[in-house]
């Protein structure tokens, strides 16, 4: 989050080595750029288009979760086509964060994120976290 244009900057040069099956899970990549372009630069748009990407890398990529994670990015992808603002896009790219945080800075700053949105975020005695979504959009 300290300088998102050079991170997408890198994300996106990187992305011109990757494929729908290599490295395995590569579609990822093209989540995280979604949800940087979304939370970060609030470009919907782009956001919108990475997220289609995603969709397409993780159906092709013959991975186990590949099916869940296309539809996930689709769903997302069709919330910013028709709400550009949508809650429920910001509550999924918040919660990718929350789920994939390294450190608790970026944790605190998640379930923050999803609670100033109407969400909700109760950590747990095992570490996770039980998560309300927003009131829908």
């Amino acid at each position: 989050a300290g300088n998102p244009e050079r991170s997408l900057a890198l994300t996106t040069a990187g992305l011109a080595h990757l494929t729908p099956t290599l490295p395995p899970g590569s579609h990822y990549v093209w989540r995280t750029k979604a949800i940087d372009e979304l939370l970060f630069l609030g470009d919907a748009q782009a956001a919108q288009r990475s997220f289609e990407t995603a969709a397409d890398w993780a159906e092709a990529s013959g991975q186990p979760e590949g099916q869940g994670v296309a539809s996930l990015s689709r769903q997302t992808a069709a919330f910013l086509a028709t709400n550009p603002n949508s809650n429920f896009a910001q509550f999924s790219a918040w919660l990718m964060v929350l789920n994939t945080a390294p450190d608790d800075k970026t944790r605190n700053t998640a379930a923050s994120r999803i609670k100033a949105i109407g969400g909700d975020v109760v950590p747990q005695p095992d570490g996770t976290f039980q998560v309300k979504a927003p009131p829908t959009d």
